[in-house]
């Protein structure tokens, strides 16, 4: 997992395609890659730079409802 990551940490479109193309148990791979390059990254450059994934993304409304409310609480506990 971490090798697709750190492969290309700044390019979210490849460290989510190396992952899944790397076999084995690649969908869940690709669930905790996509976390690591999605918080390093942001949603709005995955948006802007996968709108085919972006768009097809199951509960994508609720994920982001939950991302917000836990950098909410980060906020607070600052």
């Amino acid at each position: 997992m971490l090798f697709c990551f750190l492969r290309s940490p700044d390019n979210p479109r490849q460290v989510i395609l190396t992952a899944v193309n790397a076999g084995h148990d690649a969908d869940s791979v690709a669930s905790m890659v996509g976390n690591l390059v999605g918080a390093r990254c942001g949603a709005e450059r995955l948006r802007r730079e996968t709108p085919e994934w972006w768009d097809d993304l199951e509960y994508r409304d609720d994920l982001i409802r939950l991302a917000d409310g836990l950098a909410d609480l980060a906020l607070e506990s600052r």
